[in-house]
């Protein structure tokens, strides 16, 4: 996972990603799982909390034809 790289790489815990991020640390968790659907606004807000651009974090896997 993208993401929990980059936490690694900038020395910060999941907790103050998501309290820098102002999202539920739920969310963290869910990540991690790879459970359920994450809006928009939630990556928008981690980019910002991490000052990376979405490409860092997620990686785009075309649709297979």
């Amino acid at each position: 996972h993208r993401l929990f790289k980059l936490l690694i790489d900038k020395d910060m815990t999941p907790k103050e990603l998501a309290e820098q991020a102002n999202i539920n640390p739920a969310i963290i968790r869910k990540m991690r799982k790879g459970d359920g659907i994450i809006n928009t606004g939630v990556w928008s807000k981690i980019c910002c909390a991490l000052g990376c651009n979405i490409d860092e974090i997620l990686e785009i896997i075309p649709c297979e034809q």
